[in-house]
């Protein structure tokens, strides 16, 4: 049973063990990881966020994403840390030793400490009593040689605000010639960390967590265009084509006022003829095609393909 006044750590344990499960072994799990952190992305801003230990049960989409998405990403974590044989033997010892007794996050830290042999309260307290995920950035990549091997040089950057994270980052470079990627592990404790590696082939790519195994903020560039983003915005501005006919126009305000009912966050509503420059601080809907900048806007949607 679950100690809710300490948080609910059984819905994204659930959740890890039974439809992350099935999408592993289907060969979907990367993608859906990549899910999880774009509901998170989506709809958690820093108004919305809060800790595991504050989780009780889900009553929204940005709880959602936090309870069951945040937690998912916790335990799989856990099991990228401790691997495959430390993490099923901590479950089957927290099955064992709390079967019909209440169990705390603390009774989870503590299990998985003991059958893994590694303090792990750093990790619980990040994860778990801390609210918000680390923005990673990668930038100033170049590659030297030097004799006969090549030196990879880049900089990772932690991009949120407040104190950084503590981070075991998986790094992927492509090297000509070879099939498969290596993959280092970096170590990050700081805002920004310099990443050096020596190879013996050319490096051609480098990736940062690619396969989406840490719980993070993605760069716009990872998430596919959804209608997420619009609905899960703090701040909404909704345009009406002011040149359709009464009918048609009639149509869209009443889909606008309803949403505008039933969506959270602040929404506005106006037409088209009253906004000289779409606005950067907030999510634009732009329904309709007679719109009056849906040229501009079909050519940056073109731009991103």
């Amino acid at each position: 049973f679950v100690d809710y006044e300490q948080g609910n750590w059984a819905e994204g344990l659930t959740t890890y063990l039974a439809d992350h499960l099935i999408a592993e072994q289907r060969g979907r799990a990367i993608g859906y990881r990549r899910d999880i952190l774009q509901r998170y992305s989506d709809f958690v801003s820093d108004g919305r966020d809060f800790p595991l230990s504050e989780f009780r049960s889900r009553h929204s989409s940005a709880t959602e994403a936090v309870g069951y998405g945040k937690t998912l990403m916790l335990f799989h974590m856990l099991r990228q840390q401790l691997g495959n044989r430390d993490f099923v033997r901590a479950l089957a010892t927290l099955y064992r030793k709390h079967r019909f007794t209440v169990a705390s996050f603390q009774d989870v830290e503590a299990i998985f400490t003991e059958s893994s042999e590694q303090d792990l309260s750093p990790f619980f307290e990040q994860w778990v009593k801390r609210s918000g995920a680390p923005g990673l950035k990668l930038s100033d990549a170049t590659v030297e040689k030097k004799g006969g091997q090549y030196r990879l040089n880049a900089t990772l950057t932690q991009q949120q605000s407040g104190t950084p994270f503590q981070l075991q980052i998986p790094v992927m470079v492509y090297l000509e010639g070879q099939s498969e990627p290596h993959v280092e592990m970096v170590a990050m404790n700081s805002s920004q960390t310099d990443i050096s590696l020596t190879f013996d082939a050319r490096p051609l790519r480098i990736e940062v967590d690619p396969m989406f195994d840490l719980f993070r903020r993605l760069d716009d560039k990872e998430i596919p265009a959804a209608l997420s983003q619009g609905f899960g915005a703090e701040r909404v501005l909704m345009l009406l084509p002011s040149k359709a006919d009464k009918k048609l126009l009639d149509e869209y305000r009443a889909m606008a006022d309803a949403w505008q009912r039933t969506q959270p966050g602040d929404w506005q509503v106006k037409l088209d003829s009253e906004v000289v420059q779409l606005p950067s601080d907030r999510a634009v809907w732009i329904l309709g095609w007679e719109r009056r900048c849906s040229p501009r806007v079909i050519q940056k949607i073109a731009a991103q393909h």
